[in-house]
């Protein structure tokens, strides 16, 4: 929970000066220029992380349900046995990194890698650089 306020925080303040930079033609300085470089830096984290953070198997996309689904039935045919050993716990959360993966690629993967790319590009880009920028609003 620190970590997503912290990150909405610093995505907050990116976009605000991102807006007054697009306004009034302003370049920054060194400062402005340093705390886009360490927001583009959490961007990058966050998207290692989420790859590797367990969520509710309810707030997993209909396809990978299915697939998961899928999945299990055919580990119990060619086993020949039901799978009623998980607890109720372990059923409520997915850990597998597969369907994780799966889930956030299908989801909102994508939009962060746009939030980060002009990151990736350089600032030799800098009309690209700045429209690209705005993404981070759909972090928010």
């Amino acid at each position: 929970m620190v970590w997503d306020v912290t990150k909405s925080i610093m995505y907050m303040i990116s976009l605000y000066t991102l807006a007054y930079a697009a306004a009034f033609k302003y370049e920054g300085d060194d400062s402005a220029a340093n705390f886009e470089f360490i927001v583009d830096l959490v961007q990058i984290v966050d998207i290692i992380h989420v790859f590797f953070t367990a969520t509710k198997v309810a707030n997993l996309s209909q396809a990978v349900i299915k697939w998961r689904k899928n999945e299990l039935q055919e580990i119990e045919s060619k086993a020949g046995i039901k799978l009623n050993t998980v607890s109720k716990f372990e059923s409520e959360w997915e850990f597998n990194q597969k369907y994780l993966a799966v889930n956030y690629i299908r989801g909102n993967f994508f939009i962060d890698l746009l939030a980060v790319v002009p990151f990736l590009l350089g600032p030799g880009v800098s009309r690209i650089y700045l429209s690209m920028r705005f993404f981070r609003l759909f972090r928010i």
